[in-house]
């Protein structure tokens, strides 16, 4: 039944000049982010020692996570965010149910849909980042390059952060233009002030568990790790305005789950 829904899925967008034009940016800027960090590498702080350490395994993992962030937040998300909200305004998910089906095929689709990008997502992202790394360290060996690997596991939880809070504000809003414009504002705007407001400092730990912040800590900005004189903490390489891997990983599953629910039971009372 999934399978059917994700073909029919297929159908729907492998046509539509937004996705694929969203889509494609997310391909086509992971590779030049490495080649825009490479170019200004000598731009980087005076505090950061080694600055070859962004391009080679085990760091690369970090550096090319980071940028991807960014990149599955802005081209990925807008374009879940577009494929639900397009259905809306053309009135083609008011007349697929009128044609058999359900509210919960609708759903498990859309669902379906932003796993199966998390997931060929994170498959590019791992395969550039091994392309990069084996290309640029010298004396590699297998445990060199399996070192960072968890990276791999937390891009993909990072992406799913992201993509559930797309659908949550797709479906609760329903028009694109609007729902994209909160997300965005909400990502780099709303939840920074909420940050603030909230008191946001080096020693106030409970704005780090606001529900993008975890979803970025996972993959952090990685000049922190190479920085000389930050706080560390004893037995991890995480600084102490950083939540650690597990404790981030932790919070984006909940608030995915959250956003999940709250985006279902949002569709299932409104008026399609």
């Amino acid at each position: 039944m999934i399978i059917d829904l994700l073909k029919t899925e297929y159908l729907k967008f492998r046509k539509n000049s937004t996705v694929t034009i969203l889509l494609s940016f997310y391909f086509i800027f992971l590779p030049f982010s490495f080649v825009l960090g490479s170019e200004f590498k000598d731009s980087i702080p005076a505090f950061i020692s080694n600055k070859d350490a962004f391009f080679v395994f085990p760091s690369t993992w970090d550096y090319m996570g980071y940028a991807g962030s960014w990149l599955v937040f802005f081209f990925l998300g807008v374009a879940i965010i577009y494929m639900i909200g397009n259905e809306v305004a053309y009135k083609t998910l008011r007349q697929g149910i009128i044609n058999g089906y359900t509210r919960n095929d609708f759903f498990l689709a859309k669902f379906s849909t932003i796993v199966i990008i998390a997931v060929i997502a994170t498959l590019y992202y791992a395969l550039v980042t091994s392309i990069i790394g084996c290309i640029y360290t010298e004396d590699l060996t297998m445990e060199l390059y399996l070192e960072n690997i968890g990276a791999i596991p937390r891009y993909f939880l990072m992406c799913m952060g992201h993509f559930c809070l797309a659908l949550l504000f797709a479906f609760v809003l329903k028009k694109s233009g609007l729902a994209i414009f909160l997300y965005l504002s909400y990502v780099m705007l709303m939840e920074p002030i909420l940050k603030l407001a909230y008191g946001y400092n080096f020693t106030n730990k409970y704005t780090n568990y606001f529900p993008m912040n975890a979803t970025e800590d996972l993959m952090p900005f990685p000049l922190w790790k190479f920085a000389e004189g930050l706080p560390k903490k004893k037995q991890q390489l995480d600084y102490d305005f950083l939540l650690p891997y597990s404790t981030a990983a932790t919070l984006t599953i909940i608030f995915s789950i959250l956003f999940v629910c709250l985006a279902y039971y949002s569709f299932k009372r409104n008026d399609i």
